[in-house]
Order: structure tokens, then C-alpha cells, then sequence
């Protein structure tokens, strides 16, 4: 559970994880160098229960936070729970069961919403059945990230592919960045319709500040293109973000700009045209987009 200035919601999480019917748990807080009560509330609990450990780091996000607790760990599996969101008091049980039927090496659910502090019967989740090689791949390019409070792993599975990216281009979506390594080295997935969470909705939730997550999104990809250049699928979907940020993002900067030109060039998209691009974008944004947009018809 990584925590950041999550005292406001940080014991009902904590609770939930209390309430499980499955009874050997550890559960492993890091807190992110919160500024609020985060580390009086995890170490209150941690008190009253010895399965609870609390640590702290100098803030890192969700990534770095995340591997610190998994190093910590000493169990056979891996679940993971923000610390905003709930468990349903099944949910370990459940999925140990479903982990142990199907032999996959990543279960994930569905959640119900919990929105402004209410609970509701609004589910959200992500697909059905088994998932490997190139239907995970797929699956995972192009739909949303799976709930994290959903998420049960085999530790094995995860610390094989070195755990999340830390990279802060990509924090925000390193949970999705994880689960495209692991498809992409053929681990397999099962997705199970049953509600195993509350996913918390709320003012200061990642999910309503972010507002560069798509930009994330082309950054994660682009760092798994550089160990897996050779999936076509990957480069492809690559491809389709760069389209979708150069006509729709009002998040354009030196960074991005250089970033799409630099795998354009790579992958022969725009041929002696590249050298245009930047000179265009420091010109004139709309005049840049208009020029990529006249290439990218030339292309097809």
C-alpha cells in the first residue's frame, strides 16, 4: 500500500485489509513522504497488529513506493491496495482460489465505485477469462489499466520483469506499464468478474488531477519499445498515441516533441521529412500540427 497524504481515507483501507476472511496477510505500508497524519494513523495500526508494517521513503511516487514494499515482502503472492480504495472482506480468499484454479500468474476483478464517500453499485473492471501472449497484448494496448485493488500476482512473476518502472514520465500509469511487461514475456493473466473492491472516486484522486495522462500512457509504451522494438503490435500502438497527442493534447513541450521525432525517425515513418519538425514546432504549434498531419496522409 503506497500512501501520500492519505490520512483522510488511510484507516478504512487499512480495515478492509483487517476484515479479510483470509487470515495470512502482511500488509506493508510505504508512505511517500506525506505531510499530513499518513504516519501517525500506519503506525497506530501497526501497533495493533504485528501482520502490519509501516515504513517511510523520501518521495519517489507510486512506483518507487510500490517496489519498496514488495522488496519488504515476504509472501508467495502479491495484492495490492491504494490507499484510498477498500477490500471486500472476500477478496484475498477469493482470489487465492481463483489464482490456484486456473494457474495464471495474475488474477485481477472488478470494483464497485465509491464516489464522494458514497458507495455505490456502479462497477467498473476490465474483460473476462484467460489472457496470454498476443490476445494479453492486445488487451492491454489498447483498454484502461486494470483497478489496482483488484490486482493478485504471483511474486515470482513480478520481481521477474524487475517490478515497476520508477521513471517519473511514467508514474500514473506504471501499474499498466507492469502488466504489458509481464504480457509481453508471455505471462499469463485471467480476468474474473467478481467484485472484490470499492474504488474511491474522488476530488484529489490521480484518475481527476492527471492531466497528462495520455502523454504517461505514450511514455510507457515508449520505454518498453526500447526492450521490445521488435513487437509489431507494440510499435504500431505507439504509432496510434503519437497520431491522437499530435491532434488532440494541449500538453506539448520540448520533451514530447523531441521523443515523437526521435521514434518516428527510428521506425522510417517520416524519412528526410523529420528534420522539419522541430524547426515547425518552435515556429508555430498549429502550423506544426498541420505539417504532421499533411506527412502522416502522405504515409498512408
Amino acid at each position: 500500500m503506497p500512501a501520500y497524504n492519505a490520512g483522510k481515507y488511510l484507516s478504512e483501507s487499512i480495515k478492509s485489509v483487517l476484515a479479510q476472511t483470509y487470515a495470512e496477510w502482511e500488509l506493508i505500508i510505504v508512505d511517500d513522504q506525506s505531510q499530513d497524519d499518513t504516519a501517525g494513523i500506519a503506525e497506530s495500526y501497526q501497533r495493533i497488529d504485528s501482520r502490519i508494517k509501516y515504513f517511510w521513503q523520501k518521495n519517489g511516487k507510486q512506483g518507487r513506493a510500490r517496489n519498496k514494499a514488495i522488496r519488504e515482502s515476504e509472501g508467495y503472492y502479491l495484492a495490492f491496495l491504494d490507499a484510498d480504495d477498500i477490500w471486500l472482506p472476500h477478496k484475498l480468499t477469493h482470489q487465492v482460489n481463483l489464482m490456484k484454479e486456473h494457474q495464471s500468474d495474475l488474477v485481477f476483478g472488478y470494483s464497485y465505485l465509491l464516489e464522494n464517500g458514497l458507495r455505490t453499485d456502479r462497477t467498473i473492471g476490465r474483460g473476462s477469462g484467460n489472457y496470454q501472449g498476443q490476445t494479453a497484448i492486445e488487451f492491454l494496448l489498447y483498454h484502461d489499466a486494470f483497478i489496482m485493488s483488484t490486482v493478485f500476482a504471483k511474486r515470482d512473476a513480478v520481481m521477474k520483469v524487475e517490478c515497476f518502472v520508477e521513471d517519473l514520465k511514467i508514474q500514473y500509469c506504471e501499474d499498466w506499464h507492469l502488466w504489458l511487461k509481464l504480457a509481453l514475456e508471455n505471462f499469463s493473466f485471467y480476468t474474473d468478474t467478481e467484485i472484490v473492491s470499492y474504488y474511491r472516486i474522488h476530488s484529489e484522486s490521480a484518475a481527476i488531477t492527471e492531466k497528462q495522462a495520455q502523454i504517461k500512457f505514450f511514455f510507457a509504451l515508449l520505454n518498453l519499445h526500447h526492450q521490445y522494438r521488435h513487437n509489431l503490435l507494440l510499435t504500431k500502438a505507439i504509432r496510434s498515441r503519437i497520431d491522437n497527442l499530435m491532434y488532440h493534447s494541449v500538453w506539448v513541450d520540448d520533451d514530447l516533441v523531441d521523443a515523437i521525432i526521435k521514434f518516428l525517425r527510428a521506425n522510417n515513418y517520416i524519412g528526410a521529412s523529420f528534420f522539419l519538425y522541430k524547426p515547425l514546432y518552435k515556429l508555430n504549434l498549429s502550423l506544426f500540427r498541420k505539417f504532421f498531419l499533411w506527412i502522416n496522409k502522405m504515409e498512408n
